[in-house]
C-alpha cells in the first residue's frame, strides 16, 4: 500500500561562498549609491554657493539675481529717482550738517544719484555682497540691519530719510519702530521718503507683489500715510508712480488693472 504521509521539504542549505558573495555585492552596490549621493550633495552645494563659512551666500546671490530680474535696469531706476531730487533740494538736505541715510539701499543707484549731485548720503543694507559691490564704487555705504543702525544714530541728526521698496518687508511692530525711529533722528524740517508697491493695482495686490518672497504684506497708502503721521510726521502726502498705462488709467474701470504700480509718502518734521 502506497504511503501517503507527504513528504517533509528538503531545506537547502546556501553555499558559505555564495552567501559571503551576495552579501560582498550587497556593500559594493550601497558603497556605489553612497558615492553617488555624496556627489550629487557637493554639486549642488557648488550650485547653490553654500558653505559653512558663509551661511548668507544664497540670500546675498538672491537678492542680486532678484533686482536684476524684476526691478529692471540701474539706468532706469535713475531716471525713476531723480524724481525725488527737487523734493530733497526744497529741504537742504544732503550737506555734511544734515546728510539722507537711505534704508535698503540695494544696488546703489539712488545713492549714485545723490552723490553726482553732490549731495551727502550714507545707505545701510543686509545683503553683503551688494554692499561690498558699492563700497568698490566708491559710495558711503554699511552693512547691517537697519533699525538697529537707526536706533544708535543721535536724535535731530539727519536731513532726510528715504527707502525704496523696503517697508513691505518690515513686519507691523518693526514697521511702527521704524517711523518712531524716523521722527526721531529726522532733522526740524527733515523730509522722508518711502516708496513701495500699489496694492489698489489689483495686478500689483494679487500677483506682482508676490514676485518677492520676502515681501510681508502690501501696504494700503491711507495705511501707511496714517503710520507716519501717528508717528509724528507731518504733511504727510501720498503720490501715486508708474502706471501700467498712462491712457488706459484715466479709465474708471480700468484704473485698479493699469494705474500706478507704486506710491510713495512724502512727510516732514515740524
Amino acid at each position: 500500500m502506497e504511503n501517503l504521509t507527504p513528504k517533509k521539504s528538503e531545506k537547502k542549505e546556501l553555499p558559505e561562498d555564495t552567501t559571503c558573495e551576495s552579501l560582498v555585492k550587497s556593500i559594493e552596490s550601497l558603497t556605489t549609491e553612497i558615492s553617488l549621493l555624496k556627489e550629487k550633495i557637493k554639486f549642488l552645494e557648488t550650485t547653490l554657493n553654500i558653505n559653512q563659512e558663509n551661511p548668507q551666500s544664497v540670500n546675498n546671490t538672491f537678492c542680486q539675481e532678484h533686482l536684476n530680474y524684476f526691478r529692471g535696469s540701474s539706468e532706469k531706476l535713475k531716471n525713476q529717482f531723480s524724481f525725488y531730487l527737487p523734493y530733497i533740494n526744497k529741504t537742504k538736505a544732503g550737506t555734511s550738517d544734515s546728510p539722507i541715510l537711505d534704508l535698503g539701499c540695494g544696488r546703489g543707484e539712488w545713492l549714485e544719484l545723490l552723490k553726482e549731485k553732490g549731495l551727502a548720503a550714507r545707505g545701510i543694507d543686509s545683503s553683503s555682497a551688494m554692499i561690498q559691490e558699492l563700497q568698490i564704487k566708491g559710495l558711503d555705504v554699511i552693512h547691517g540691519n537697519l533699525l538697529t543702525y537707526l536706533k544708535s544714530i543721535s536724535d535731530n541728526s539727519l536731513g532726510a530719510i528715504t527707502g525704496f521698496h523696503i517697508v513691505e518687508h518690515l513686519s507691523f511692530t518693526d514697521l511702527l519702530t521704524l517711523m518712531g525711529e524716523v521722527s526721531r533722528t529726522l532733522k526740524t524740517g527733515g523730509i522722508v521718503i518711502f516708496e513701495t508697491p500699489n496694492p489698489s493695482n489689483l495686478i500689483v495686490g494679487a500677483c506682482n507683489f508676490y514676485y518677492d518672497p520676502t515681501h510681508i504684506r502690501p501696504l494700503p497708502s491711507l495705511l501707511l500715510k496714517f503710520i507716519a503721521e501717528m508717528r509724528g510726521l507731518r504733511k504727510v502726502e501720498i503720490i501715486y508712480l508708474h502706471p501700467i498705462s498712462t491712457i488706459l488709467s484715466k479709465i474708471s474701470i480700468l484704473k485698479h488693472f493699469y494705474g500706478p504700480q507704486d506710491y510713495a509718502i512724502i512727510g516732514y518734521k515740524d
